[in-house]
């Protein structure tokens, strides 16, 4: 099709379309869709990703390498230790790096020294879940541009390009730090089943259709209060990692029954042990399926969630006042 110029005294454009002679007149509002630069036809997505995209992740700054592997709705680090990767902390990183948008494209020779790029600050390789080729992408240099600090990349073999810096402040969190701070993070709307012991008590629970319910006679439980000791749990964090093996008492157990991820698996189960602390007003310590570090904790939070068992039981109701009393 071939389009006119403007019509004067109006915004329409005369059209013919080719090998025809026919021409007509038309609104000229789509022209501005097509009177664009080069560069504005090209995408500005640095990478096209989303965690469920990503198998694993690899990131080389300098001496330091960080290697993590996703494992269904869980991040394992592999480098620089082998523990529970910080699940929050990837996934934010996945999506920035989802977001980033490149401000200027370099399609001229360039020495990637210039760039920062010879020794790149940061090397990114995320591997694909669906085996397609892996995404590269080297970070070197920093700018000032019009809309904030910019950072030189270099995308595969040899794409280089100005980018939004949004994710050298989360790459440079240091290597161990990548580990889970949290003991072992759940959702709590996942949990199906539980079971607390302390000091030779213990107490099961189940959950059927939205209620919490005694395995051991079927009352009803209190679904607040399991609740809050379930929120507890997930969010207990670690203050300590490394702990040579416990060599204190115990002072009891959680078994936390997570929901199958689909209808081909099964329910998992996660066992927390917890041990008295060392010194009087130390850390207590956990153990937990899925983590071989040994790690201190709150006393106070342990105590919260091994607390009175028959305090899961709901309140008797008020008795009735008679009439007249």
């Amino acid at each position: 099709m071939e389009v006119g110029n403007e019509i004067p005294l109006g915004s329409k454009r005369a059209l013919r379309l080719a090998g025809t002679d026919e021409i007509v007149v038309a609104p000229g509002w789509f022209v501005s869709d097509i009177e664009r630069e080069v560069d504005d036809w090209r995408s500005r997505e640095v990478v096209e990703i989303s965690e469920d995209r990503v198998a694993s992740i690899d990131i080389g700054a300098g001496e330091d390498r960080i290697r993590a592997v996703r494992l269904h709705d869980r991040w394992q680090l592999l480098d620089p230790v082998k523990d529970l990767g910080d699940r929050d902390h990837l996934r934010s990183l996945v999506s920035d790096l989802g977001s980033l948008r490149i401000e200027e494209f370099l399609d001229d020779p360039v020495d990637p020294a210039d760039l920062g790029l010879e020794a790149p600050e940061y090397e990114i390789t995320l591997i694909r879940t669906d085996g397609g080729e892996p995404l590269r992408l080297d970070l070197g240099s920093t700018r000032e541009g019009e809309s904030g600090t910019e950072v030189a990349c270099r995308r595969g073999d040899g794409e280089f390009f100005w980018a939004s810096d949004k994710v050298r402040i989360r790459l440079s969190k240091a290597p161990v730090l990548w580990r889970s701070k949290k003991v072992m993070p759940f959702e709590t709307w996942d949990v199906e089943g539980l079971g607390l012991s302390r000091g030779g008590d213990g107490v099961e629970l189940e959950q059927v259709d939205g209620l919490w319910q005694f395995v051991e006679d079927s009352a009803e439980a209190d679904y607040t209060a399991i609740q809050d000791r379930l929120r507890k749990l997930a969010d207990l964090e670690a203050t300590d990692y490394d702990l040579m093996a416990p060599m204190t008492a115990e002072v009891g157990r959680v078994e936390v029954v997570l929901k199958a991820a689909d209808d081909e698996a099964e329910s998992r189960v996660v066992s927390f042990e917890f041990f008295e602390p060392l010194a009087q007003g130390g850390r207590a310590m956990v153990r937990v399926d899925g983590r071989d570090s040994v790690m201190g904790v709150n006393v106070v939070d342990v105590d919260t969630i091994l607390g009175d068992f028959e305090s899961l039981r709901p309140n008797p109701p008020a008795p009735d006042i008679a009439d007249g009393e």
